[in-house]
């Protein structure tokens, strides 16, 4: 897609009226990690916002510190409550929310210290009711993430565009939602994929996404998590979640977000069952994800999107077997 492009010091620039952002931050088991989080949203260069640590029963020191924090700057607010998950940590510090504007941050990530002001500064610019940032994912904690690219490409998009595109990420974080997005929307109650659940609703109650090309998102993935869990089975249940995004767009005559949701479901199935025999998981399941496959490309129709995606996925429904040894061979070189 064609994108614009700012340079940095002129979008650093930009006027955005002092608007009061709401950070939100869930807390649940983080004590290692808090820390570095908290410190690099006080250390913003845009410092009108309100921080808001929700405790979600978390069992260790985490919810202490949080207090202890709160204690040394008046614009932290904590919430403490029993513990329901990451949705329902969210939608709380969302039903006290009181800015113009919401951002979330996964309390074992940080931010690059101009996050708050490139979000809002975007924002200000395109008038966008969603801005989107890059996501940058790192095993570090002590990464240097001050440094930002002279010029910084950027696209803004209407909602149809936005969520059948592959550059409009479903994460729930590293995006600035208006207020009008964030009140109209609360996170669904799914344990796991809760942003796959929700993010589409937030799309689609905006009237234009921008999609900023500038990474100030650090999201922390140490190396014991991915061992951890590379050899254990998965569940299934973004199954059910994107049969319930085609319900939805169905009911409400979304053409065009119908099929660029078969489109997404048949990509999600394909990475995963590629990923079972990868990492040689979810053996009892092969057979239903792929059956799942075939049923949603027959009924999706897909001859839009990606053109790698289409080829891919043609192969795959031919003959899934074969696709994922070439896929796979070509992963690894």
């Amino acid at each position: 897609m064609p994108k614009n492009q700012i340079k940095t010091d002129l979008l650093l620039k930009e006027n955005a009226e002092n608007a009061l952002i709401s950070v939100i931050v869930p807390v649940y088991n983080v004590s290692e990690h808090i820390d570095g989080c908290i410190d690099s949203i006080l250390s913003q260069s845009y410092g009108n916002f309100e921080l808001i640590l929700v405790d979600d029963g978390t069992p260790d020191i985490s919810a202490e510190k949080c207090e202890e924090y709160a204690l040394k700057d008046d614009r932290i607010v904590v919430v403490h409550k029993p513990n329901g998950g990451l949705s329902s940590a969210r939608n709380s510090g969302m039903d006290i929310a009181t800015g113009s504007f919401v951002t979330f941050i996964d309390s074992d990530d940080y931010v690059n210290k101009y996050y708050l002001e490139v979000m809002l500064n975007f924002q200000t610019l395109t008038k966008a009711d969603i801005v989107q940032a890059r996501i940058h994912i790192t095993e570090s904690k002590n990464e240097d993430t001050a440094a930002l690219k002279n010029e910084i490409p950027y696209e803004v998009a209407d909602f149809n565009k936005a969520i059948n595109s592959f550059d409009f990420k479903p994460a729930a974080y590293a995006k600035l939602y208006s207020k009008s997005v964030a009140e109209n929307v609360r996170f669904l109650g799914w344990r796991i994929h809760e942003d796959d659940a929700t993010y589409y609703h937030f799309a689609y109650h905006a009237k234009t996404i921008c999609m900023a090309d500038v990474f100030v998102y650090e999201y922390f993935q140490s190396q014991n998590s991915i061992t951890r869990n590379s050899n254990k089975d998965v569940p299934l249940d973004f199954i059910p979640i994107y049969e319930e995004r085609i319900d939805y767009f169905k009911e409400r005559d979304e053409t065009q977000l119908v099929k660029g949701s078969y489109f997404r479901f048949c990509v999600v199935l394909m990475l995963n069952y590629i990923g079972y025999i990868k990492n040689d998981t979810n053996a009892q399941d092969r057979e239903k994800v792929i059956k799942l496959f075939r049923k949603n490309y027959k009924n999706g129709r897909l001859k839009e999107g990606p053109t790698l995606y289409k080829i891919l996925m043609l192969v795959f429904y031919i003959n899934p077997y074969f696709a994922t040894k070439i896929m796979l061979m070509l992963h690894l070189r």
